[in-house]
């Protein structure tokens, strides 16, 4: 009777596989373009795995390259300012799969997450902006800016050139990042095995590492800086004119 039950339990745990792998969609290789048109966004948000990539221009459109039969499967729309940019339907295979954005200025933060992608083909010019990466998403965008502040969290993967007055790096959990800079303040959080690697200059610079993450910044001069290190973290930072420093609970700080 075990034998039976045993059985039955693998036969309908290869149906359930079965009936997974049925409901997954597949490319037919045949890639086509469908312009989605005008979209009214400040926001936009990022998820299911789609590849996105990001211009600027007078004003705010859409378009999609993918296999033809995937098109409705695609989803593109505006709610509350924000676009949001997703799956309706898990996809198994695809030849091409990307939505193509152009925002103007208003553009004030982008949202992330499940394995997704977004990359800039040019300077993103802006004013108040925010960037929340997590889910093993991966970012890499140009920016100018006058206030940046970044939330790169759950093994989020950013690579970022930003040029503005004041920059808020925050990452967390085991989110990585390799930011350049050119910038009159700069505010830095690690925590959590996360890792951020920093480059380029700016006028003062505040580094709170803790919870074994790591604040490399010893490519990015600086005329001021102030670092707390506690927890196992490490801090690598290369101040010009002034420097305090407080390590505490086997932590770290390497002076350059």
């Amino acid at each position: 009777m075990k034998s039976v039950n045993y059985f039955l339990s693998i036969v309908a745990f290869l149906l359930v596989l079965t009936v997974s792998a049925q409901e997954k969609l597949k490319g037919n290789r045949i890639v086509a373009t469908e312009n989605r048109g005008n979209f009214d966004f400040e926001k936009i948000e990022i998820g299911d795995g789609v590849d996105v990539l990001i211009s600027q221009g007078d004003e705010t459109t859409v378009s999609v390259e993918a296999d033809e039969n995937l098109m409705n499967a695609i989803i593109t729309e505006a709610t509350n300012n924000t676009l949001f940019i997703k799956l309706s339907e898990e996809i198994r295979s695809k030849k091409e799969l990307k939505v193509l954005v152009t925002a103007n200025s208003l553009l004030s933060q982008i949202t992330i997450k499940d394995k997704s992608d977004i990359t800039s083909n040019s300077t993103l010019f802006l004013d108040s902006f925010t960037l929340n990466a997590e889910g093993d998403s991966k970012v890499s965008l140009n920016l100018d800016v006058i206030h940046f502040y970044l939330n790169n969290n759950e093994s989020a993967n950013v690579n970022l050139s930003v040029k503005g007055e004041e920059v808020y790096l925050k990452a967390n959990k085991t989110g990585k990042g390799k930011v350049n800079i050119s910038a009159d303040k700069v505010e830095v959080i690690t925590q959590g095995s996360s890792s951020l690697e920093l480059t380029g200059e700016c006028k003062s610079l505040n580094i709170k590492a803790e919870n074994r993450s790591n604040a490399k910044a010893a490519e990015l001069e600086t005329e001021e800086a102030v670092v707390t290190c506690s927890d196992t973290s490490n801090t690598f930072v290369n101040a010009k004119i002034k420097l305090t420093v407080s390590a505490i609970n086997s932590s770290e700080v390497s002076i350059y």
